[in-house]
């Protein structure tokens, strides 16, 4: 995986057509509101696959890992806590195609270009 971050912005009809894996590392410059929370000189890895399902849907698979720093409640000391997250998201154009989503997806409203951190 690469150490720098992905793209900001993709094409989502090309990044799809392609079946596009984008990997990279995000850190604070990046996470402006998490960054606080971030080891110093860490960050998360992240990956977005592009594609589509078995009935044909649009999605993205996105998986992110790595660990934040949090007050522990009992000693109020640093707690670095590792962190890990996978989601399919489908690609969407409207609030009622985003109803029509399986249940185990999370919809994303996109359309032509969209951000990915």
């Amino acid at each position: 995986m690469s150490a720098d971050p992905p793209p900001q912005c993709v094409n989502i009809r090309k990044a799809v057509t392609r079946e596009a894996l984008y990997e990279g590392r995000l850190g604070a410059l990046e996470l402006e509101r998490f960054g606080e929370f971030l080891p110093e000189g860490e960050g998360v890895r992240m990956s977005a696959r592009f594609g589509k399902d078995e009935e044909g849907r649009q999605v993205v698979d996105l998986a992110v890992e790595g660990a934040v720093i949090l007050e522990c409640q009992r000693c109020l000391q640093p707690l670095n806590l590792p962190v890990q997250s996978e989601s399919r998201l489908g690609l969407v154009l409207t609030d009622e195609q985003a109803q029509s989503l399986p249940k185990d997806y999370e919809p994303w409203i996109a359309v032509e270009e969209a951000d990915l951190w």
